[in-house]
C-alpha cells in the first residue's frame, strides 16, 4: 500500500526563506519545497493569512536592502 503523504504547516518565515538568500534554515525550506513541489511527498497547508505576512516579510526586506527590484 503506497504511504500517505505527510501534513505540514508552512508558515511565512518558511516561504520567505525560499527568496531570501541570508536567511538561517534555507537548505531545510528548500528541501520542504522541493518535497512538496516536485515529489509530492507531503501536504502542504498554510494560515490564511500568509500572504500578508509574505508581503510583509517582502516589504521589510526591501526597505533593509535585503533585496532589490530592477
Amino acid at each position: 500500500m503506497p504511504q500517505e503523504p505527510g501534513l505540514v504547516v508552512v508558515d511565512a518565515s518558511v516561504v520567505l526563506k525560499w527568496q531570501l538568500d541570508d536567511e538561517e534554515y534555507i537548505p531545510q525550506a528548500t528541501t520542504l519545497r522541493n518535497d512538496f513541489y516536485a515529489q509530492g511527498a507531503i501536504k502542504a497547508i498554510a494560515p490564511y493569512l500568509l500572504i500578508y505576512e509574505v508581503v510583509n516579510g517582502i516589504l521589510t526586506a526591501t526597505r533593509r536592502k535585503k533585496i532589490g527590484f530592477t
